[in-house]
C-alpha cells in the first residue's frame, strides 16, 4: 500500500467516441473497456456505462481497502464478493446518485472474530478514498462469516 505521507498520484485515462451512445475507455497498460450510455437513455445494454462505473468504483475501493486492513490485521480472507446498487434520481432538474449501497459477503478465517470483522469493514468504508471523495451517501450491508480452520 502507498505511504500516507504527503504525495501526489496521477491516473491517466482516455475515452474515444465510437458512435452514437458508444465509446471506449483506455488507460496505459490496461485492457480497453467498451462504454455507452444506459439502456434507459438509449444505449446498448452490453456496454459498461458511467453509472455502472461510478457504482463499481465505490464497491471496488471498499473491497481493496478491506483487503489491506485484513492483511495488516493478520486476518485471512477466505472469500469476498459483493453486490452494489446505486440510486439515481432527478433533483433540481439534474440527475444525481442519491445513495449507493454495498452488500459485501465476506468469509474470514484465522485471526477473525465477528466483532473484529465488523470493525474492519466499517473501517474500510471510512477509509475508502472514493467514498471520502463523494457527496453521495454510501451504506454498507455486510454479511460476515467466520471459519476458523
Amino acid at each position: 500500500m502507498a505511504s500516507l505521507e504527503p504525495a501526489v498520484f496521477k491516473f491517466e485515462t482516455s475515452v474515444r467516441r465510437l458512435g452514437r451512445h458508444a465509446g471506449e475507455m483506455n488507460a496505459p497498460r490496461i485492457p480497453t473497456v467498451r462504454l455507452g450510455c444506459p439502456e434507459c437513455f438509449g444505449g446498448d445494454e452490453k456496454n459498461w456505462t458511467a453509472e455502472h462505473l461510478f457504482v463499481s468504483t465505490i464497491e471496488t475501493c471498499i473491497m481493496m481497502t478491506f483487503d489491506e486492513i485484513a492483511a495488516r490485521s493478520g486476518v485471512e480472507i477466505l472469500s469476498y464478493e459483493s453486490s452494489a446498487e446505486g440510486v439515481l434520481k432527478t433533483i433540481d432538474r439534474v440527475f444525481r446518485f442519491t445513495s449507493v449501497t454495498i452488500r459485501p459477503k465476506i468469509v474470514l478465517g484465522e485471526g477473525a472474530t465477528p466483532e473484529k470483522a465488523q470493525k474492519m469493514i466499517e473501517k474500510a468504508h471510512r477509509r475508502c478514498l472514493v467514498t471520502n471523495s463523494l457527496v453521495t451517501e454510501t451504506h454498507l450491508e455486510p454479511e460476515i462469516e467466520i471459519r476458523n480452520t
